[in-house]
């Protein structure tokens, strides 16, 4: 690869695209694929990616290499094991937790009002409060790697693939601060206010003392305390000190998008017992970035920076709307993207030219 970065975007089926691509010829993958719950009523999200899909990616990414695979709640078991069914050693799992969840819930007692001709008021009194639904306020992501090609060592030194960077994912960005860790969440205070209050002397294990109030992550100090050799901070606030990453606003998700159309994407739940107003069309508005499942740019940057090595190529065979795309080419790598709809690969395109060319602030 030359010092300018390259993509490549391919409208087609994953599969068909990924059987044209070279065995050990990619560095990572970082994708947000279908969930397998006919989300939206839409038949791309009706099944998991199949354990040929991933027998591919295990082809042509390089021994060591690393992937990266968002999964919804109720079908993580499947995707997982249809990973390492094709052969990717589990490495962990990582956590998105964020306080902006919408219960996808029926209301049992007003159903039962609307729904039978009547005097059903005991009924539905009875099973006011129940519902159907709790209220989603996390991802589980599947980090996996390719078998090595012998040990760590002599598989980085060989094809510079096997581990994962460490120092660029630390909290605060050196080397002093926290290590990066399976949970990610979005800063809320609602998400935020769930962890405890940690007091620490300096070069001792964490304590944690009982819940407290949000404790702001942007104010806790991550200083060593000299001559332990990491062993303890001497930091005290929410133990909540991880990365942390909102879902995408407006702005993020539409830039780059003048002149298309904004459309209307309800969830295709019943409107005679649901209202439009849903999680992903509340108010039955009118949106430019029609995609239900856009993640946010920031979040996307760290995930490719993770697990991707310096000037390496990333591919994402589910890109959506491009997210990841943008995030790995805004990191310095180079980027491999397939997506099978029409609507949302014009979307991933312009999206990405646009934070090519005027990156971000």
């Amino acid at each position: 690869m030359s010092d300018v970065l390259k993509y490549e975007l391919y409208k087609d089926d994953c599969l068909n695209i990924l059987k044209t691509l070279l065995d050990n010829s990619l560095d990572s993958i970082v994708t947000d694929p279908p969930y397998g719950i006919n989300f939206m009523n839409s038949r791309w999200d009706y099944n998991i990616p199949s354990i040929e899909i991933w027998k591919e990616c295990y082809r042509v990414i390089k021994p060591g290499g690393h992937l990266i695979s968002f999964g919804g709640t109720r079908t993580y078991h499947r995707l997982v094991v249809s990973i390492e069914d094709a052969g990717f050693d589990i490495r962990d799992q990582v956590q998105w937790i964020y306080g902006s969840g919408f219960p996808k819930n029926l209301d049992v007692g007003k159903s039962i009002e609307k729904s039978f001709e009547g005097d059903n008021s005991n009924e539905s009194q009875k099973w006011s409060g129940w519902g159907t639904a709790l209220k989603p306020e996390h991802e589980p992501i599947c980090l996996a790697r390719k078998r090595l090609d012998d040990t760590v060592v002599k598989n980085v030194l060989k094809w510079g693939t096997g581990s994962i960077n460490i120092d660029a994912c630390r909290v605060d960005g050196t080397k002093e601060s926290r290590w990066p860790a399976n949970i990610i969440h979005d800063s809320s205070e609602e998400v935020v206010s769930c962890f405890p209050i940690t007091n620490i002397r300096p070069g001792s294990p964490t304590r944690n003392n009982k819940a407290g109030p949000y404790s702001s992550e942007r104010t806790w100090s991550t200083s060593k305390t000299p001559g332990q050799q990491g062993r303890g901070y001497t930091d005290t606030g929410s133990a909540a000190r991880f990365f942390y990453s909102a879902k995408a606003g407006k702005s993020e998700r539409d830039a780059g998008l003048n002149g298309f159309p904004s459309l209307i994407r309800n969830d295709g739940r019943n409107q005679d017992l649901f209202t439009g107003n849903n999680p992903y069309n509340r108010g039955n508005n009118p949106k430019v970035n029609h995609h239900p499942t856009v993640k946010p740019i920031d979040l996307m940057r760290y995930l490719c920076r993770l697990v991707t090595p310096v000037g390496g190529t990333l591919l994402d065979p589910f890109m959506g709307s491009g997210s990841t795309g943008i995030g790995a080419l805004l990191e310095g790598f180079n980027f491999v993207g397939i997506e099978n709809n029409e609507e949302y690969f014009e979307i991933a395109k312009s999206r990405i030219e646009y934070f090519v060319n005027n990156g971000v602030k």
